[in-house]
C-alpha cells in the first residue's frame, strides 16, 4: 500500500520469499524510490526485501509490532 495516497500496490498469496516475486517486476526503474517497507517481520520477507530493495528501510507493521509487544508483556508478567 502506498502510504501517501492509500493505493494498493500488491497483494500476494503465501508467506515465502517466492510469493513476492511478482511484486519485484512491478516497480521496475522506480524501485529506487521505495524508501521503506512495513511488513510482517518473517525472515523470508526480510531476506527478499534486502535482496531486492537494499536501500529501503525495513520496519515492522503496526499489527505485528503490537502483537510482539503483547506477547513480551505477557511473558514478563508471568515471570513477575
Amino acid at each position: 500500500m502506498n502510504l501517501d495516497n492509500g493505493a494498493i500496490i500488491f497483494v500476494g498469496e503465501g508467506k515465502s520469499a517466492e510469493s513476492l516475486a511478482p511484486f519485484w517486476k512491478r516497480p521496475g526503474r522506480r524501485r529506487h524510490r521505495i524508501e521503506a517497507v512495513a511488513m510482517d517481520m518473517s525472515s523470508a520477507y526480510i531476506s527478499a526485501v534486502k535482496n531486492n530493495l537494499p536501500c529501503a528501510e525495513i520496519v515492522g507493521d503496526r499489527f505485528h509490532m503490537v502483537e510482539l509487544m503483547n506477547k513480551k508483556s505477557t511473558t514478563l508478567r508471568r515471570k513477575l
